[in-house]
């Protein structure tokens, strides 16, 4: 039987900004404290599947409370600081051997969960495989002699995979971008900005005003029912998306402080991202309980400082919101400040994890010659 489960959430507490250790992140690479063992993948197609769904492989009978619950407890991981509504990174499926088969085979996450009495009792192995039945695709292996000891490796073993998951998930959608690029859009921002970032074939410049640029990825829908009493009607839900890109004049460090990377956003955005509102533009969600996150951070060979957080229109009017995910920095080679800012903005009731991925992949391939 065939059993689906989602990741609940902690309770969520009351934070303000908080800066976490420096971290260096290279497009193109997988990095982990994991060993990944390359395999040639056995099909030409890319893995397919839904954004963030783990496919577990198992034997009805052995996935046990304890399994799910354990695996619940290792993959309840959401993207900070994204909380209203709730952005999971990863969703377990579970499928027995049986099931495992056509286009599961080529699934972009897969976990076997397996007896094998060849493994020695108390000794339970894991083995990470990147590749094996489709390209960019990850296969974790567990294996145990017996019911106790698969539980013990689910439990103590599993952890220091998530973040080998979490990066694959956004370089797929930037192998992706490299294989399908808008090489006059990247022509046109390295121009501009004297940077390097690969945007898929998709994206488009929809507006640009000096040193401001707003890039737009095509708009989403999906439909949605809408039923109660005596009536019931359908509905198209639109998911928007893109990037906006800024620079000025470097004075001093201080610029690239949190308090004032968060006004300079604010007055940029107020004077170059108006809403069809008169009166209304973007600005930053300030509530207590969702202050944006920074974090010190290097891509490839840019140091700089991601800022995470909702934004909001404010105004005459707040008609909408969503949620930003920027990188700022000071260009290497000259005097400027330039910022990078994704924004997702759809239902409350769409997951916004495929998009989220997306601008991700275009914000982490940044880098300069």
């Amino acid at each position: 039987m065939k059993k689906v489960f989602y990741l609940f959430l902690p309770v969520l507490f009351l934070f303000g900004n908080c800066t976490t250790e420096k971290e260096e992140i290279t497009a193109g690479t997988i990095q982990s404290a994991t060993a990944v063992k390359k395999e040639e993948p056995k099909s030409t197609f890319p893995a397919v599947g839904k954004v963030g769904q783990i496919r577990v492989v198992i034997e009805d009978e052995l996935f046990s409370q304890k399994i799910e619950t354990d695996l619940d407890a290792i993959y309840s991981v959401y993207f900070e600081p994204f909380k209203y509504p709730p952005q999971l990174k990863f969703e377990i499926l579970q499928i027995n051997e049986t099931e495992f088969k056509g286009s599961n085979k080529r699934f972009r996450n897969i976990m076997f969960l397996k007896i094998d009495q060849n493994i020695p009792k108390g000794e339970p192995t894991v083995v990470l495989k990147e590749g094996q039945y489709a390209a960019t695709q990850l296969c974790l292996y567990v294996l145990a002699n017996n019911q106790k000891d698969l539980e013990y490796a689910v439990e103590n073993m599993l952890s220091e995979y998530v973040s080998t998951f979490d990066k694959m998930a956004w370089q797929r959608e930037y192998i992706r971008n490299k294989r399908e690029s808008n090489k006059v859009l990247n022509k046109k921002v390295k121009e501009l900005y004297g940077i390097d970032i690969t945007f898929p074939s998709q994206a488009g410049i929809v507006s640009s005003k000096g040193d401001f640029l707003r890039i737009a990825l095509p708009d989403e829908s999906r439909p949605m029912e809408l039923s109660g009493g005596n009536y019931q009607t359908s509905r198209t839900n639109f998911t928007q998306y893109g990037l906006m890109i800024w620079q000025y004049a470097f004075k001093d460090s201080l610029q690239l402080s949190y308090e004032t990377l968060l006004k300079s956003r604010d007055t940029i955005l107020k004077y170059n991202a108006p809403h069809e509102y008169e009166g209304v533009y973007m600005g930053t969600q300030y509530h207590p309980a969702i202050l944006p996150v920074v974090t010190e951070l290097k891509l490839n060979n840019v140091q700089g400082y991601e800022l995470k957080g909702l934004f909001k229109f404010t105004g005459e009017q707040e008609p909408s919101g969503g949620l930003f995910w920027s990188f700022t920095f000071k260009h290497p080679k000259k005097d400027k400040i330039i910022t990078l800012s994704s924004y997702v903005d759809g239902p409350p009731t769409t997951s916004m994890v495929p998009y989220l991925r997306r601008v991700q992949s275009i914000l982490y391939s940044v880098k300069v010659d």
